[in-house]
């Protein structure tokens, strides 16, 4: 097994993993360097290819839709040979790193975050639930607030 010091990061994977749908699974070194291969693999088969990086976009997606502040982070490289353009996502998840290549750099994004990125206002329901979210962390902050001074008082 892991060592305890590992626990906080295959719990953080986990909540990555569950809004993949991938599955949590404990991260071996042996997956990040076959993963590693895998993306140098691709980036190698571009570079043979003779596209070039002309542009890099860091993006940003949400884990579940209870995440208001989109903690997922990866990058869209735009990729030019001639006039040919290609588009390659870059993640790195719960197994290691993935990469996405296509034609089309919004088929990587979720259908929220287009939406968003053209500027269209969130549905009702999703205003519903990012005010649900918000009123529960505000509650869960009162709470932790409130154990808080009751533990330094009685201390």
């Amino acid at each position: 097994g892991a060592s305890p010091a590992m626990q906080p990061m295959r719990s953080a994977s986990g909540l990555v993993s569950a809004s993949s749908g991938s599955g949590a699974r404990d991260v071996s070194v042996q997956s990040i360097e076959t993963t590693y291969r895998d993306l140098h693999w691709h980036m190698c088969r571009l570079h043979k290819r003779r596209f070039r990086i002309v542009r890099v976009k860091r993006c940003q997606e949400e884990l579940a839709d209870i995440d208001v502040f989109f903690l997922h982070g990866f990058v869209i490289l735009e990729l030019q040979k001639n006039e040919e353009t290609t588009y390659l996502r870059i993640d790195w998840e719960d197994g290691g790193w993935r990469s996405q290549e296509g034609p089309d750099p919004t088929a990587f994004l979720t259908e929220r975050t287009r939406r968003m990125e053209r500027g269209a206002e969130l549905t009702d329901e999703e205003r519903r639930r990012v005010y649900a979210v918000r009123a529960a962390a505000v509650v869960g902050s009162a709470a932790v607030g409130v154990a808080a001074a009751g533990v330094a008082a009685a201390g």
